[in-house]
């Protein structure tokens, strides 16, 4: 798996981050908020999206995907994966790495 970026932080903290879909959308296209999502997994792969996103708070832009993310098991990494719909034809993922260091 490749990432677009790592984020690092530590168990207490909760601040938002974001992926910037503009390289990868054609002109004139931009993210549809209706079925865009974001969800998170751990190193063996189970879904612990609730633990690690406020996805109730995600936002989005015409070409960006915001959310907050908080806790996490120290010495853990995530793997968080932005996904946006643009059209019944297009959808795209952005996966980026959370490592949690205390």
């Amino acid at each position: 798996m490749s990432y677009v970026s790592t984020f690092t932080k530590q168990p207490w903290e909760v601040f938002f981050i974001e992926s910037d879909f503009a390289e990868r959308l054609d002109e004139g296209e931009t993210i549809s908020d209706i079925d865009s999502t974001i969800v998170a997994y751990d190193y063996s792969g189970a879904d612990v999206t609730s633990d690690i996103i406020e996805i109730a708070e995600l936002t989005v832009d015409d070409t960006k995907l915001t959310v907050p993310v908080k806790g996490g098991i120290d010495q853990q990494n995530y793997t968080i994966a932005f996904r946006a719909h643009i059209s019944d034809t297009k959808k795209l993922e952005n996966d980026h790495k959370l490592k949690v260091r205390d």
